[in-house]
């Protein structure tokens, strides 16, 4: 008995495909069950360094302008504030303290925030450019 062609009914390719499936079981190569082709990955040290020191460069601006943000969070929008009384001879008889919202405290804060986040956006995309344009440059000519 022939083998069915794959090419003819739905049933004659399940059997060919079954038939392919148990033959790359029996060898245990699960990759070829599931038709994945492995690509061998092109490894260049000096095509990334650059890019990769300058998403380094930039996850630094990012941690630094978060950190910067939270200490002026801190330290510049709630401010204490102290009032003095005084008697007419000019000496302390009294004070009172409390905390005042600053305003541009918190313009301040948000800027640093955004600045470093903009920043951080920035340097990741021209390293994707860079990156980008590198394996153009790269890829052979047809």
């Amino acid at each position: 008995m022939s083998h069915p062609s794959c090419y003819g009914s739905y049933s004659d390719f399940l059997y060919c495909s079954l038939s392919k499936s148990k033959i790359a079981m029996e060898s245990n190569n699960i990759d070829e069950v599931l038709g994945v082709v492995k690509k061998e990955k092109e490894k260049s040290p000096n095509l990334l360094r650059d890019e990769r020191n300058l998403r380094i460069i930039a996850n630094i601006i990012l941690i630094v302008g978060i950190i910067a943000s939270l200490i002026l969070l801190f330290t510049i929008v709630v401010i204490s504030s102290q009032q003095n009384y005084y008697s007419s001879d000019g000496y302390v008889i009294g004070s009172e303290s409390g905390k005042i919202f600053s305003a541009t405290g918190l313009a301040t804060t948000l800027a640093t925030l955004l600045v470093s986040v903009t920043l951080w956006a920035f340097f990741r995309v021209i390293s994707n450019i860079s990156i980008s344009l590198k394996m153009i440059k790269e890829k052979p000519q047809l």
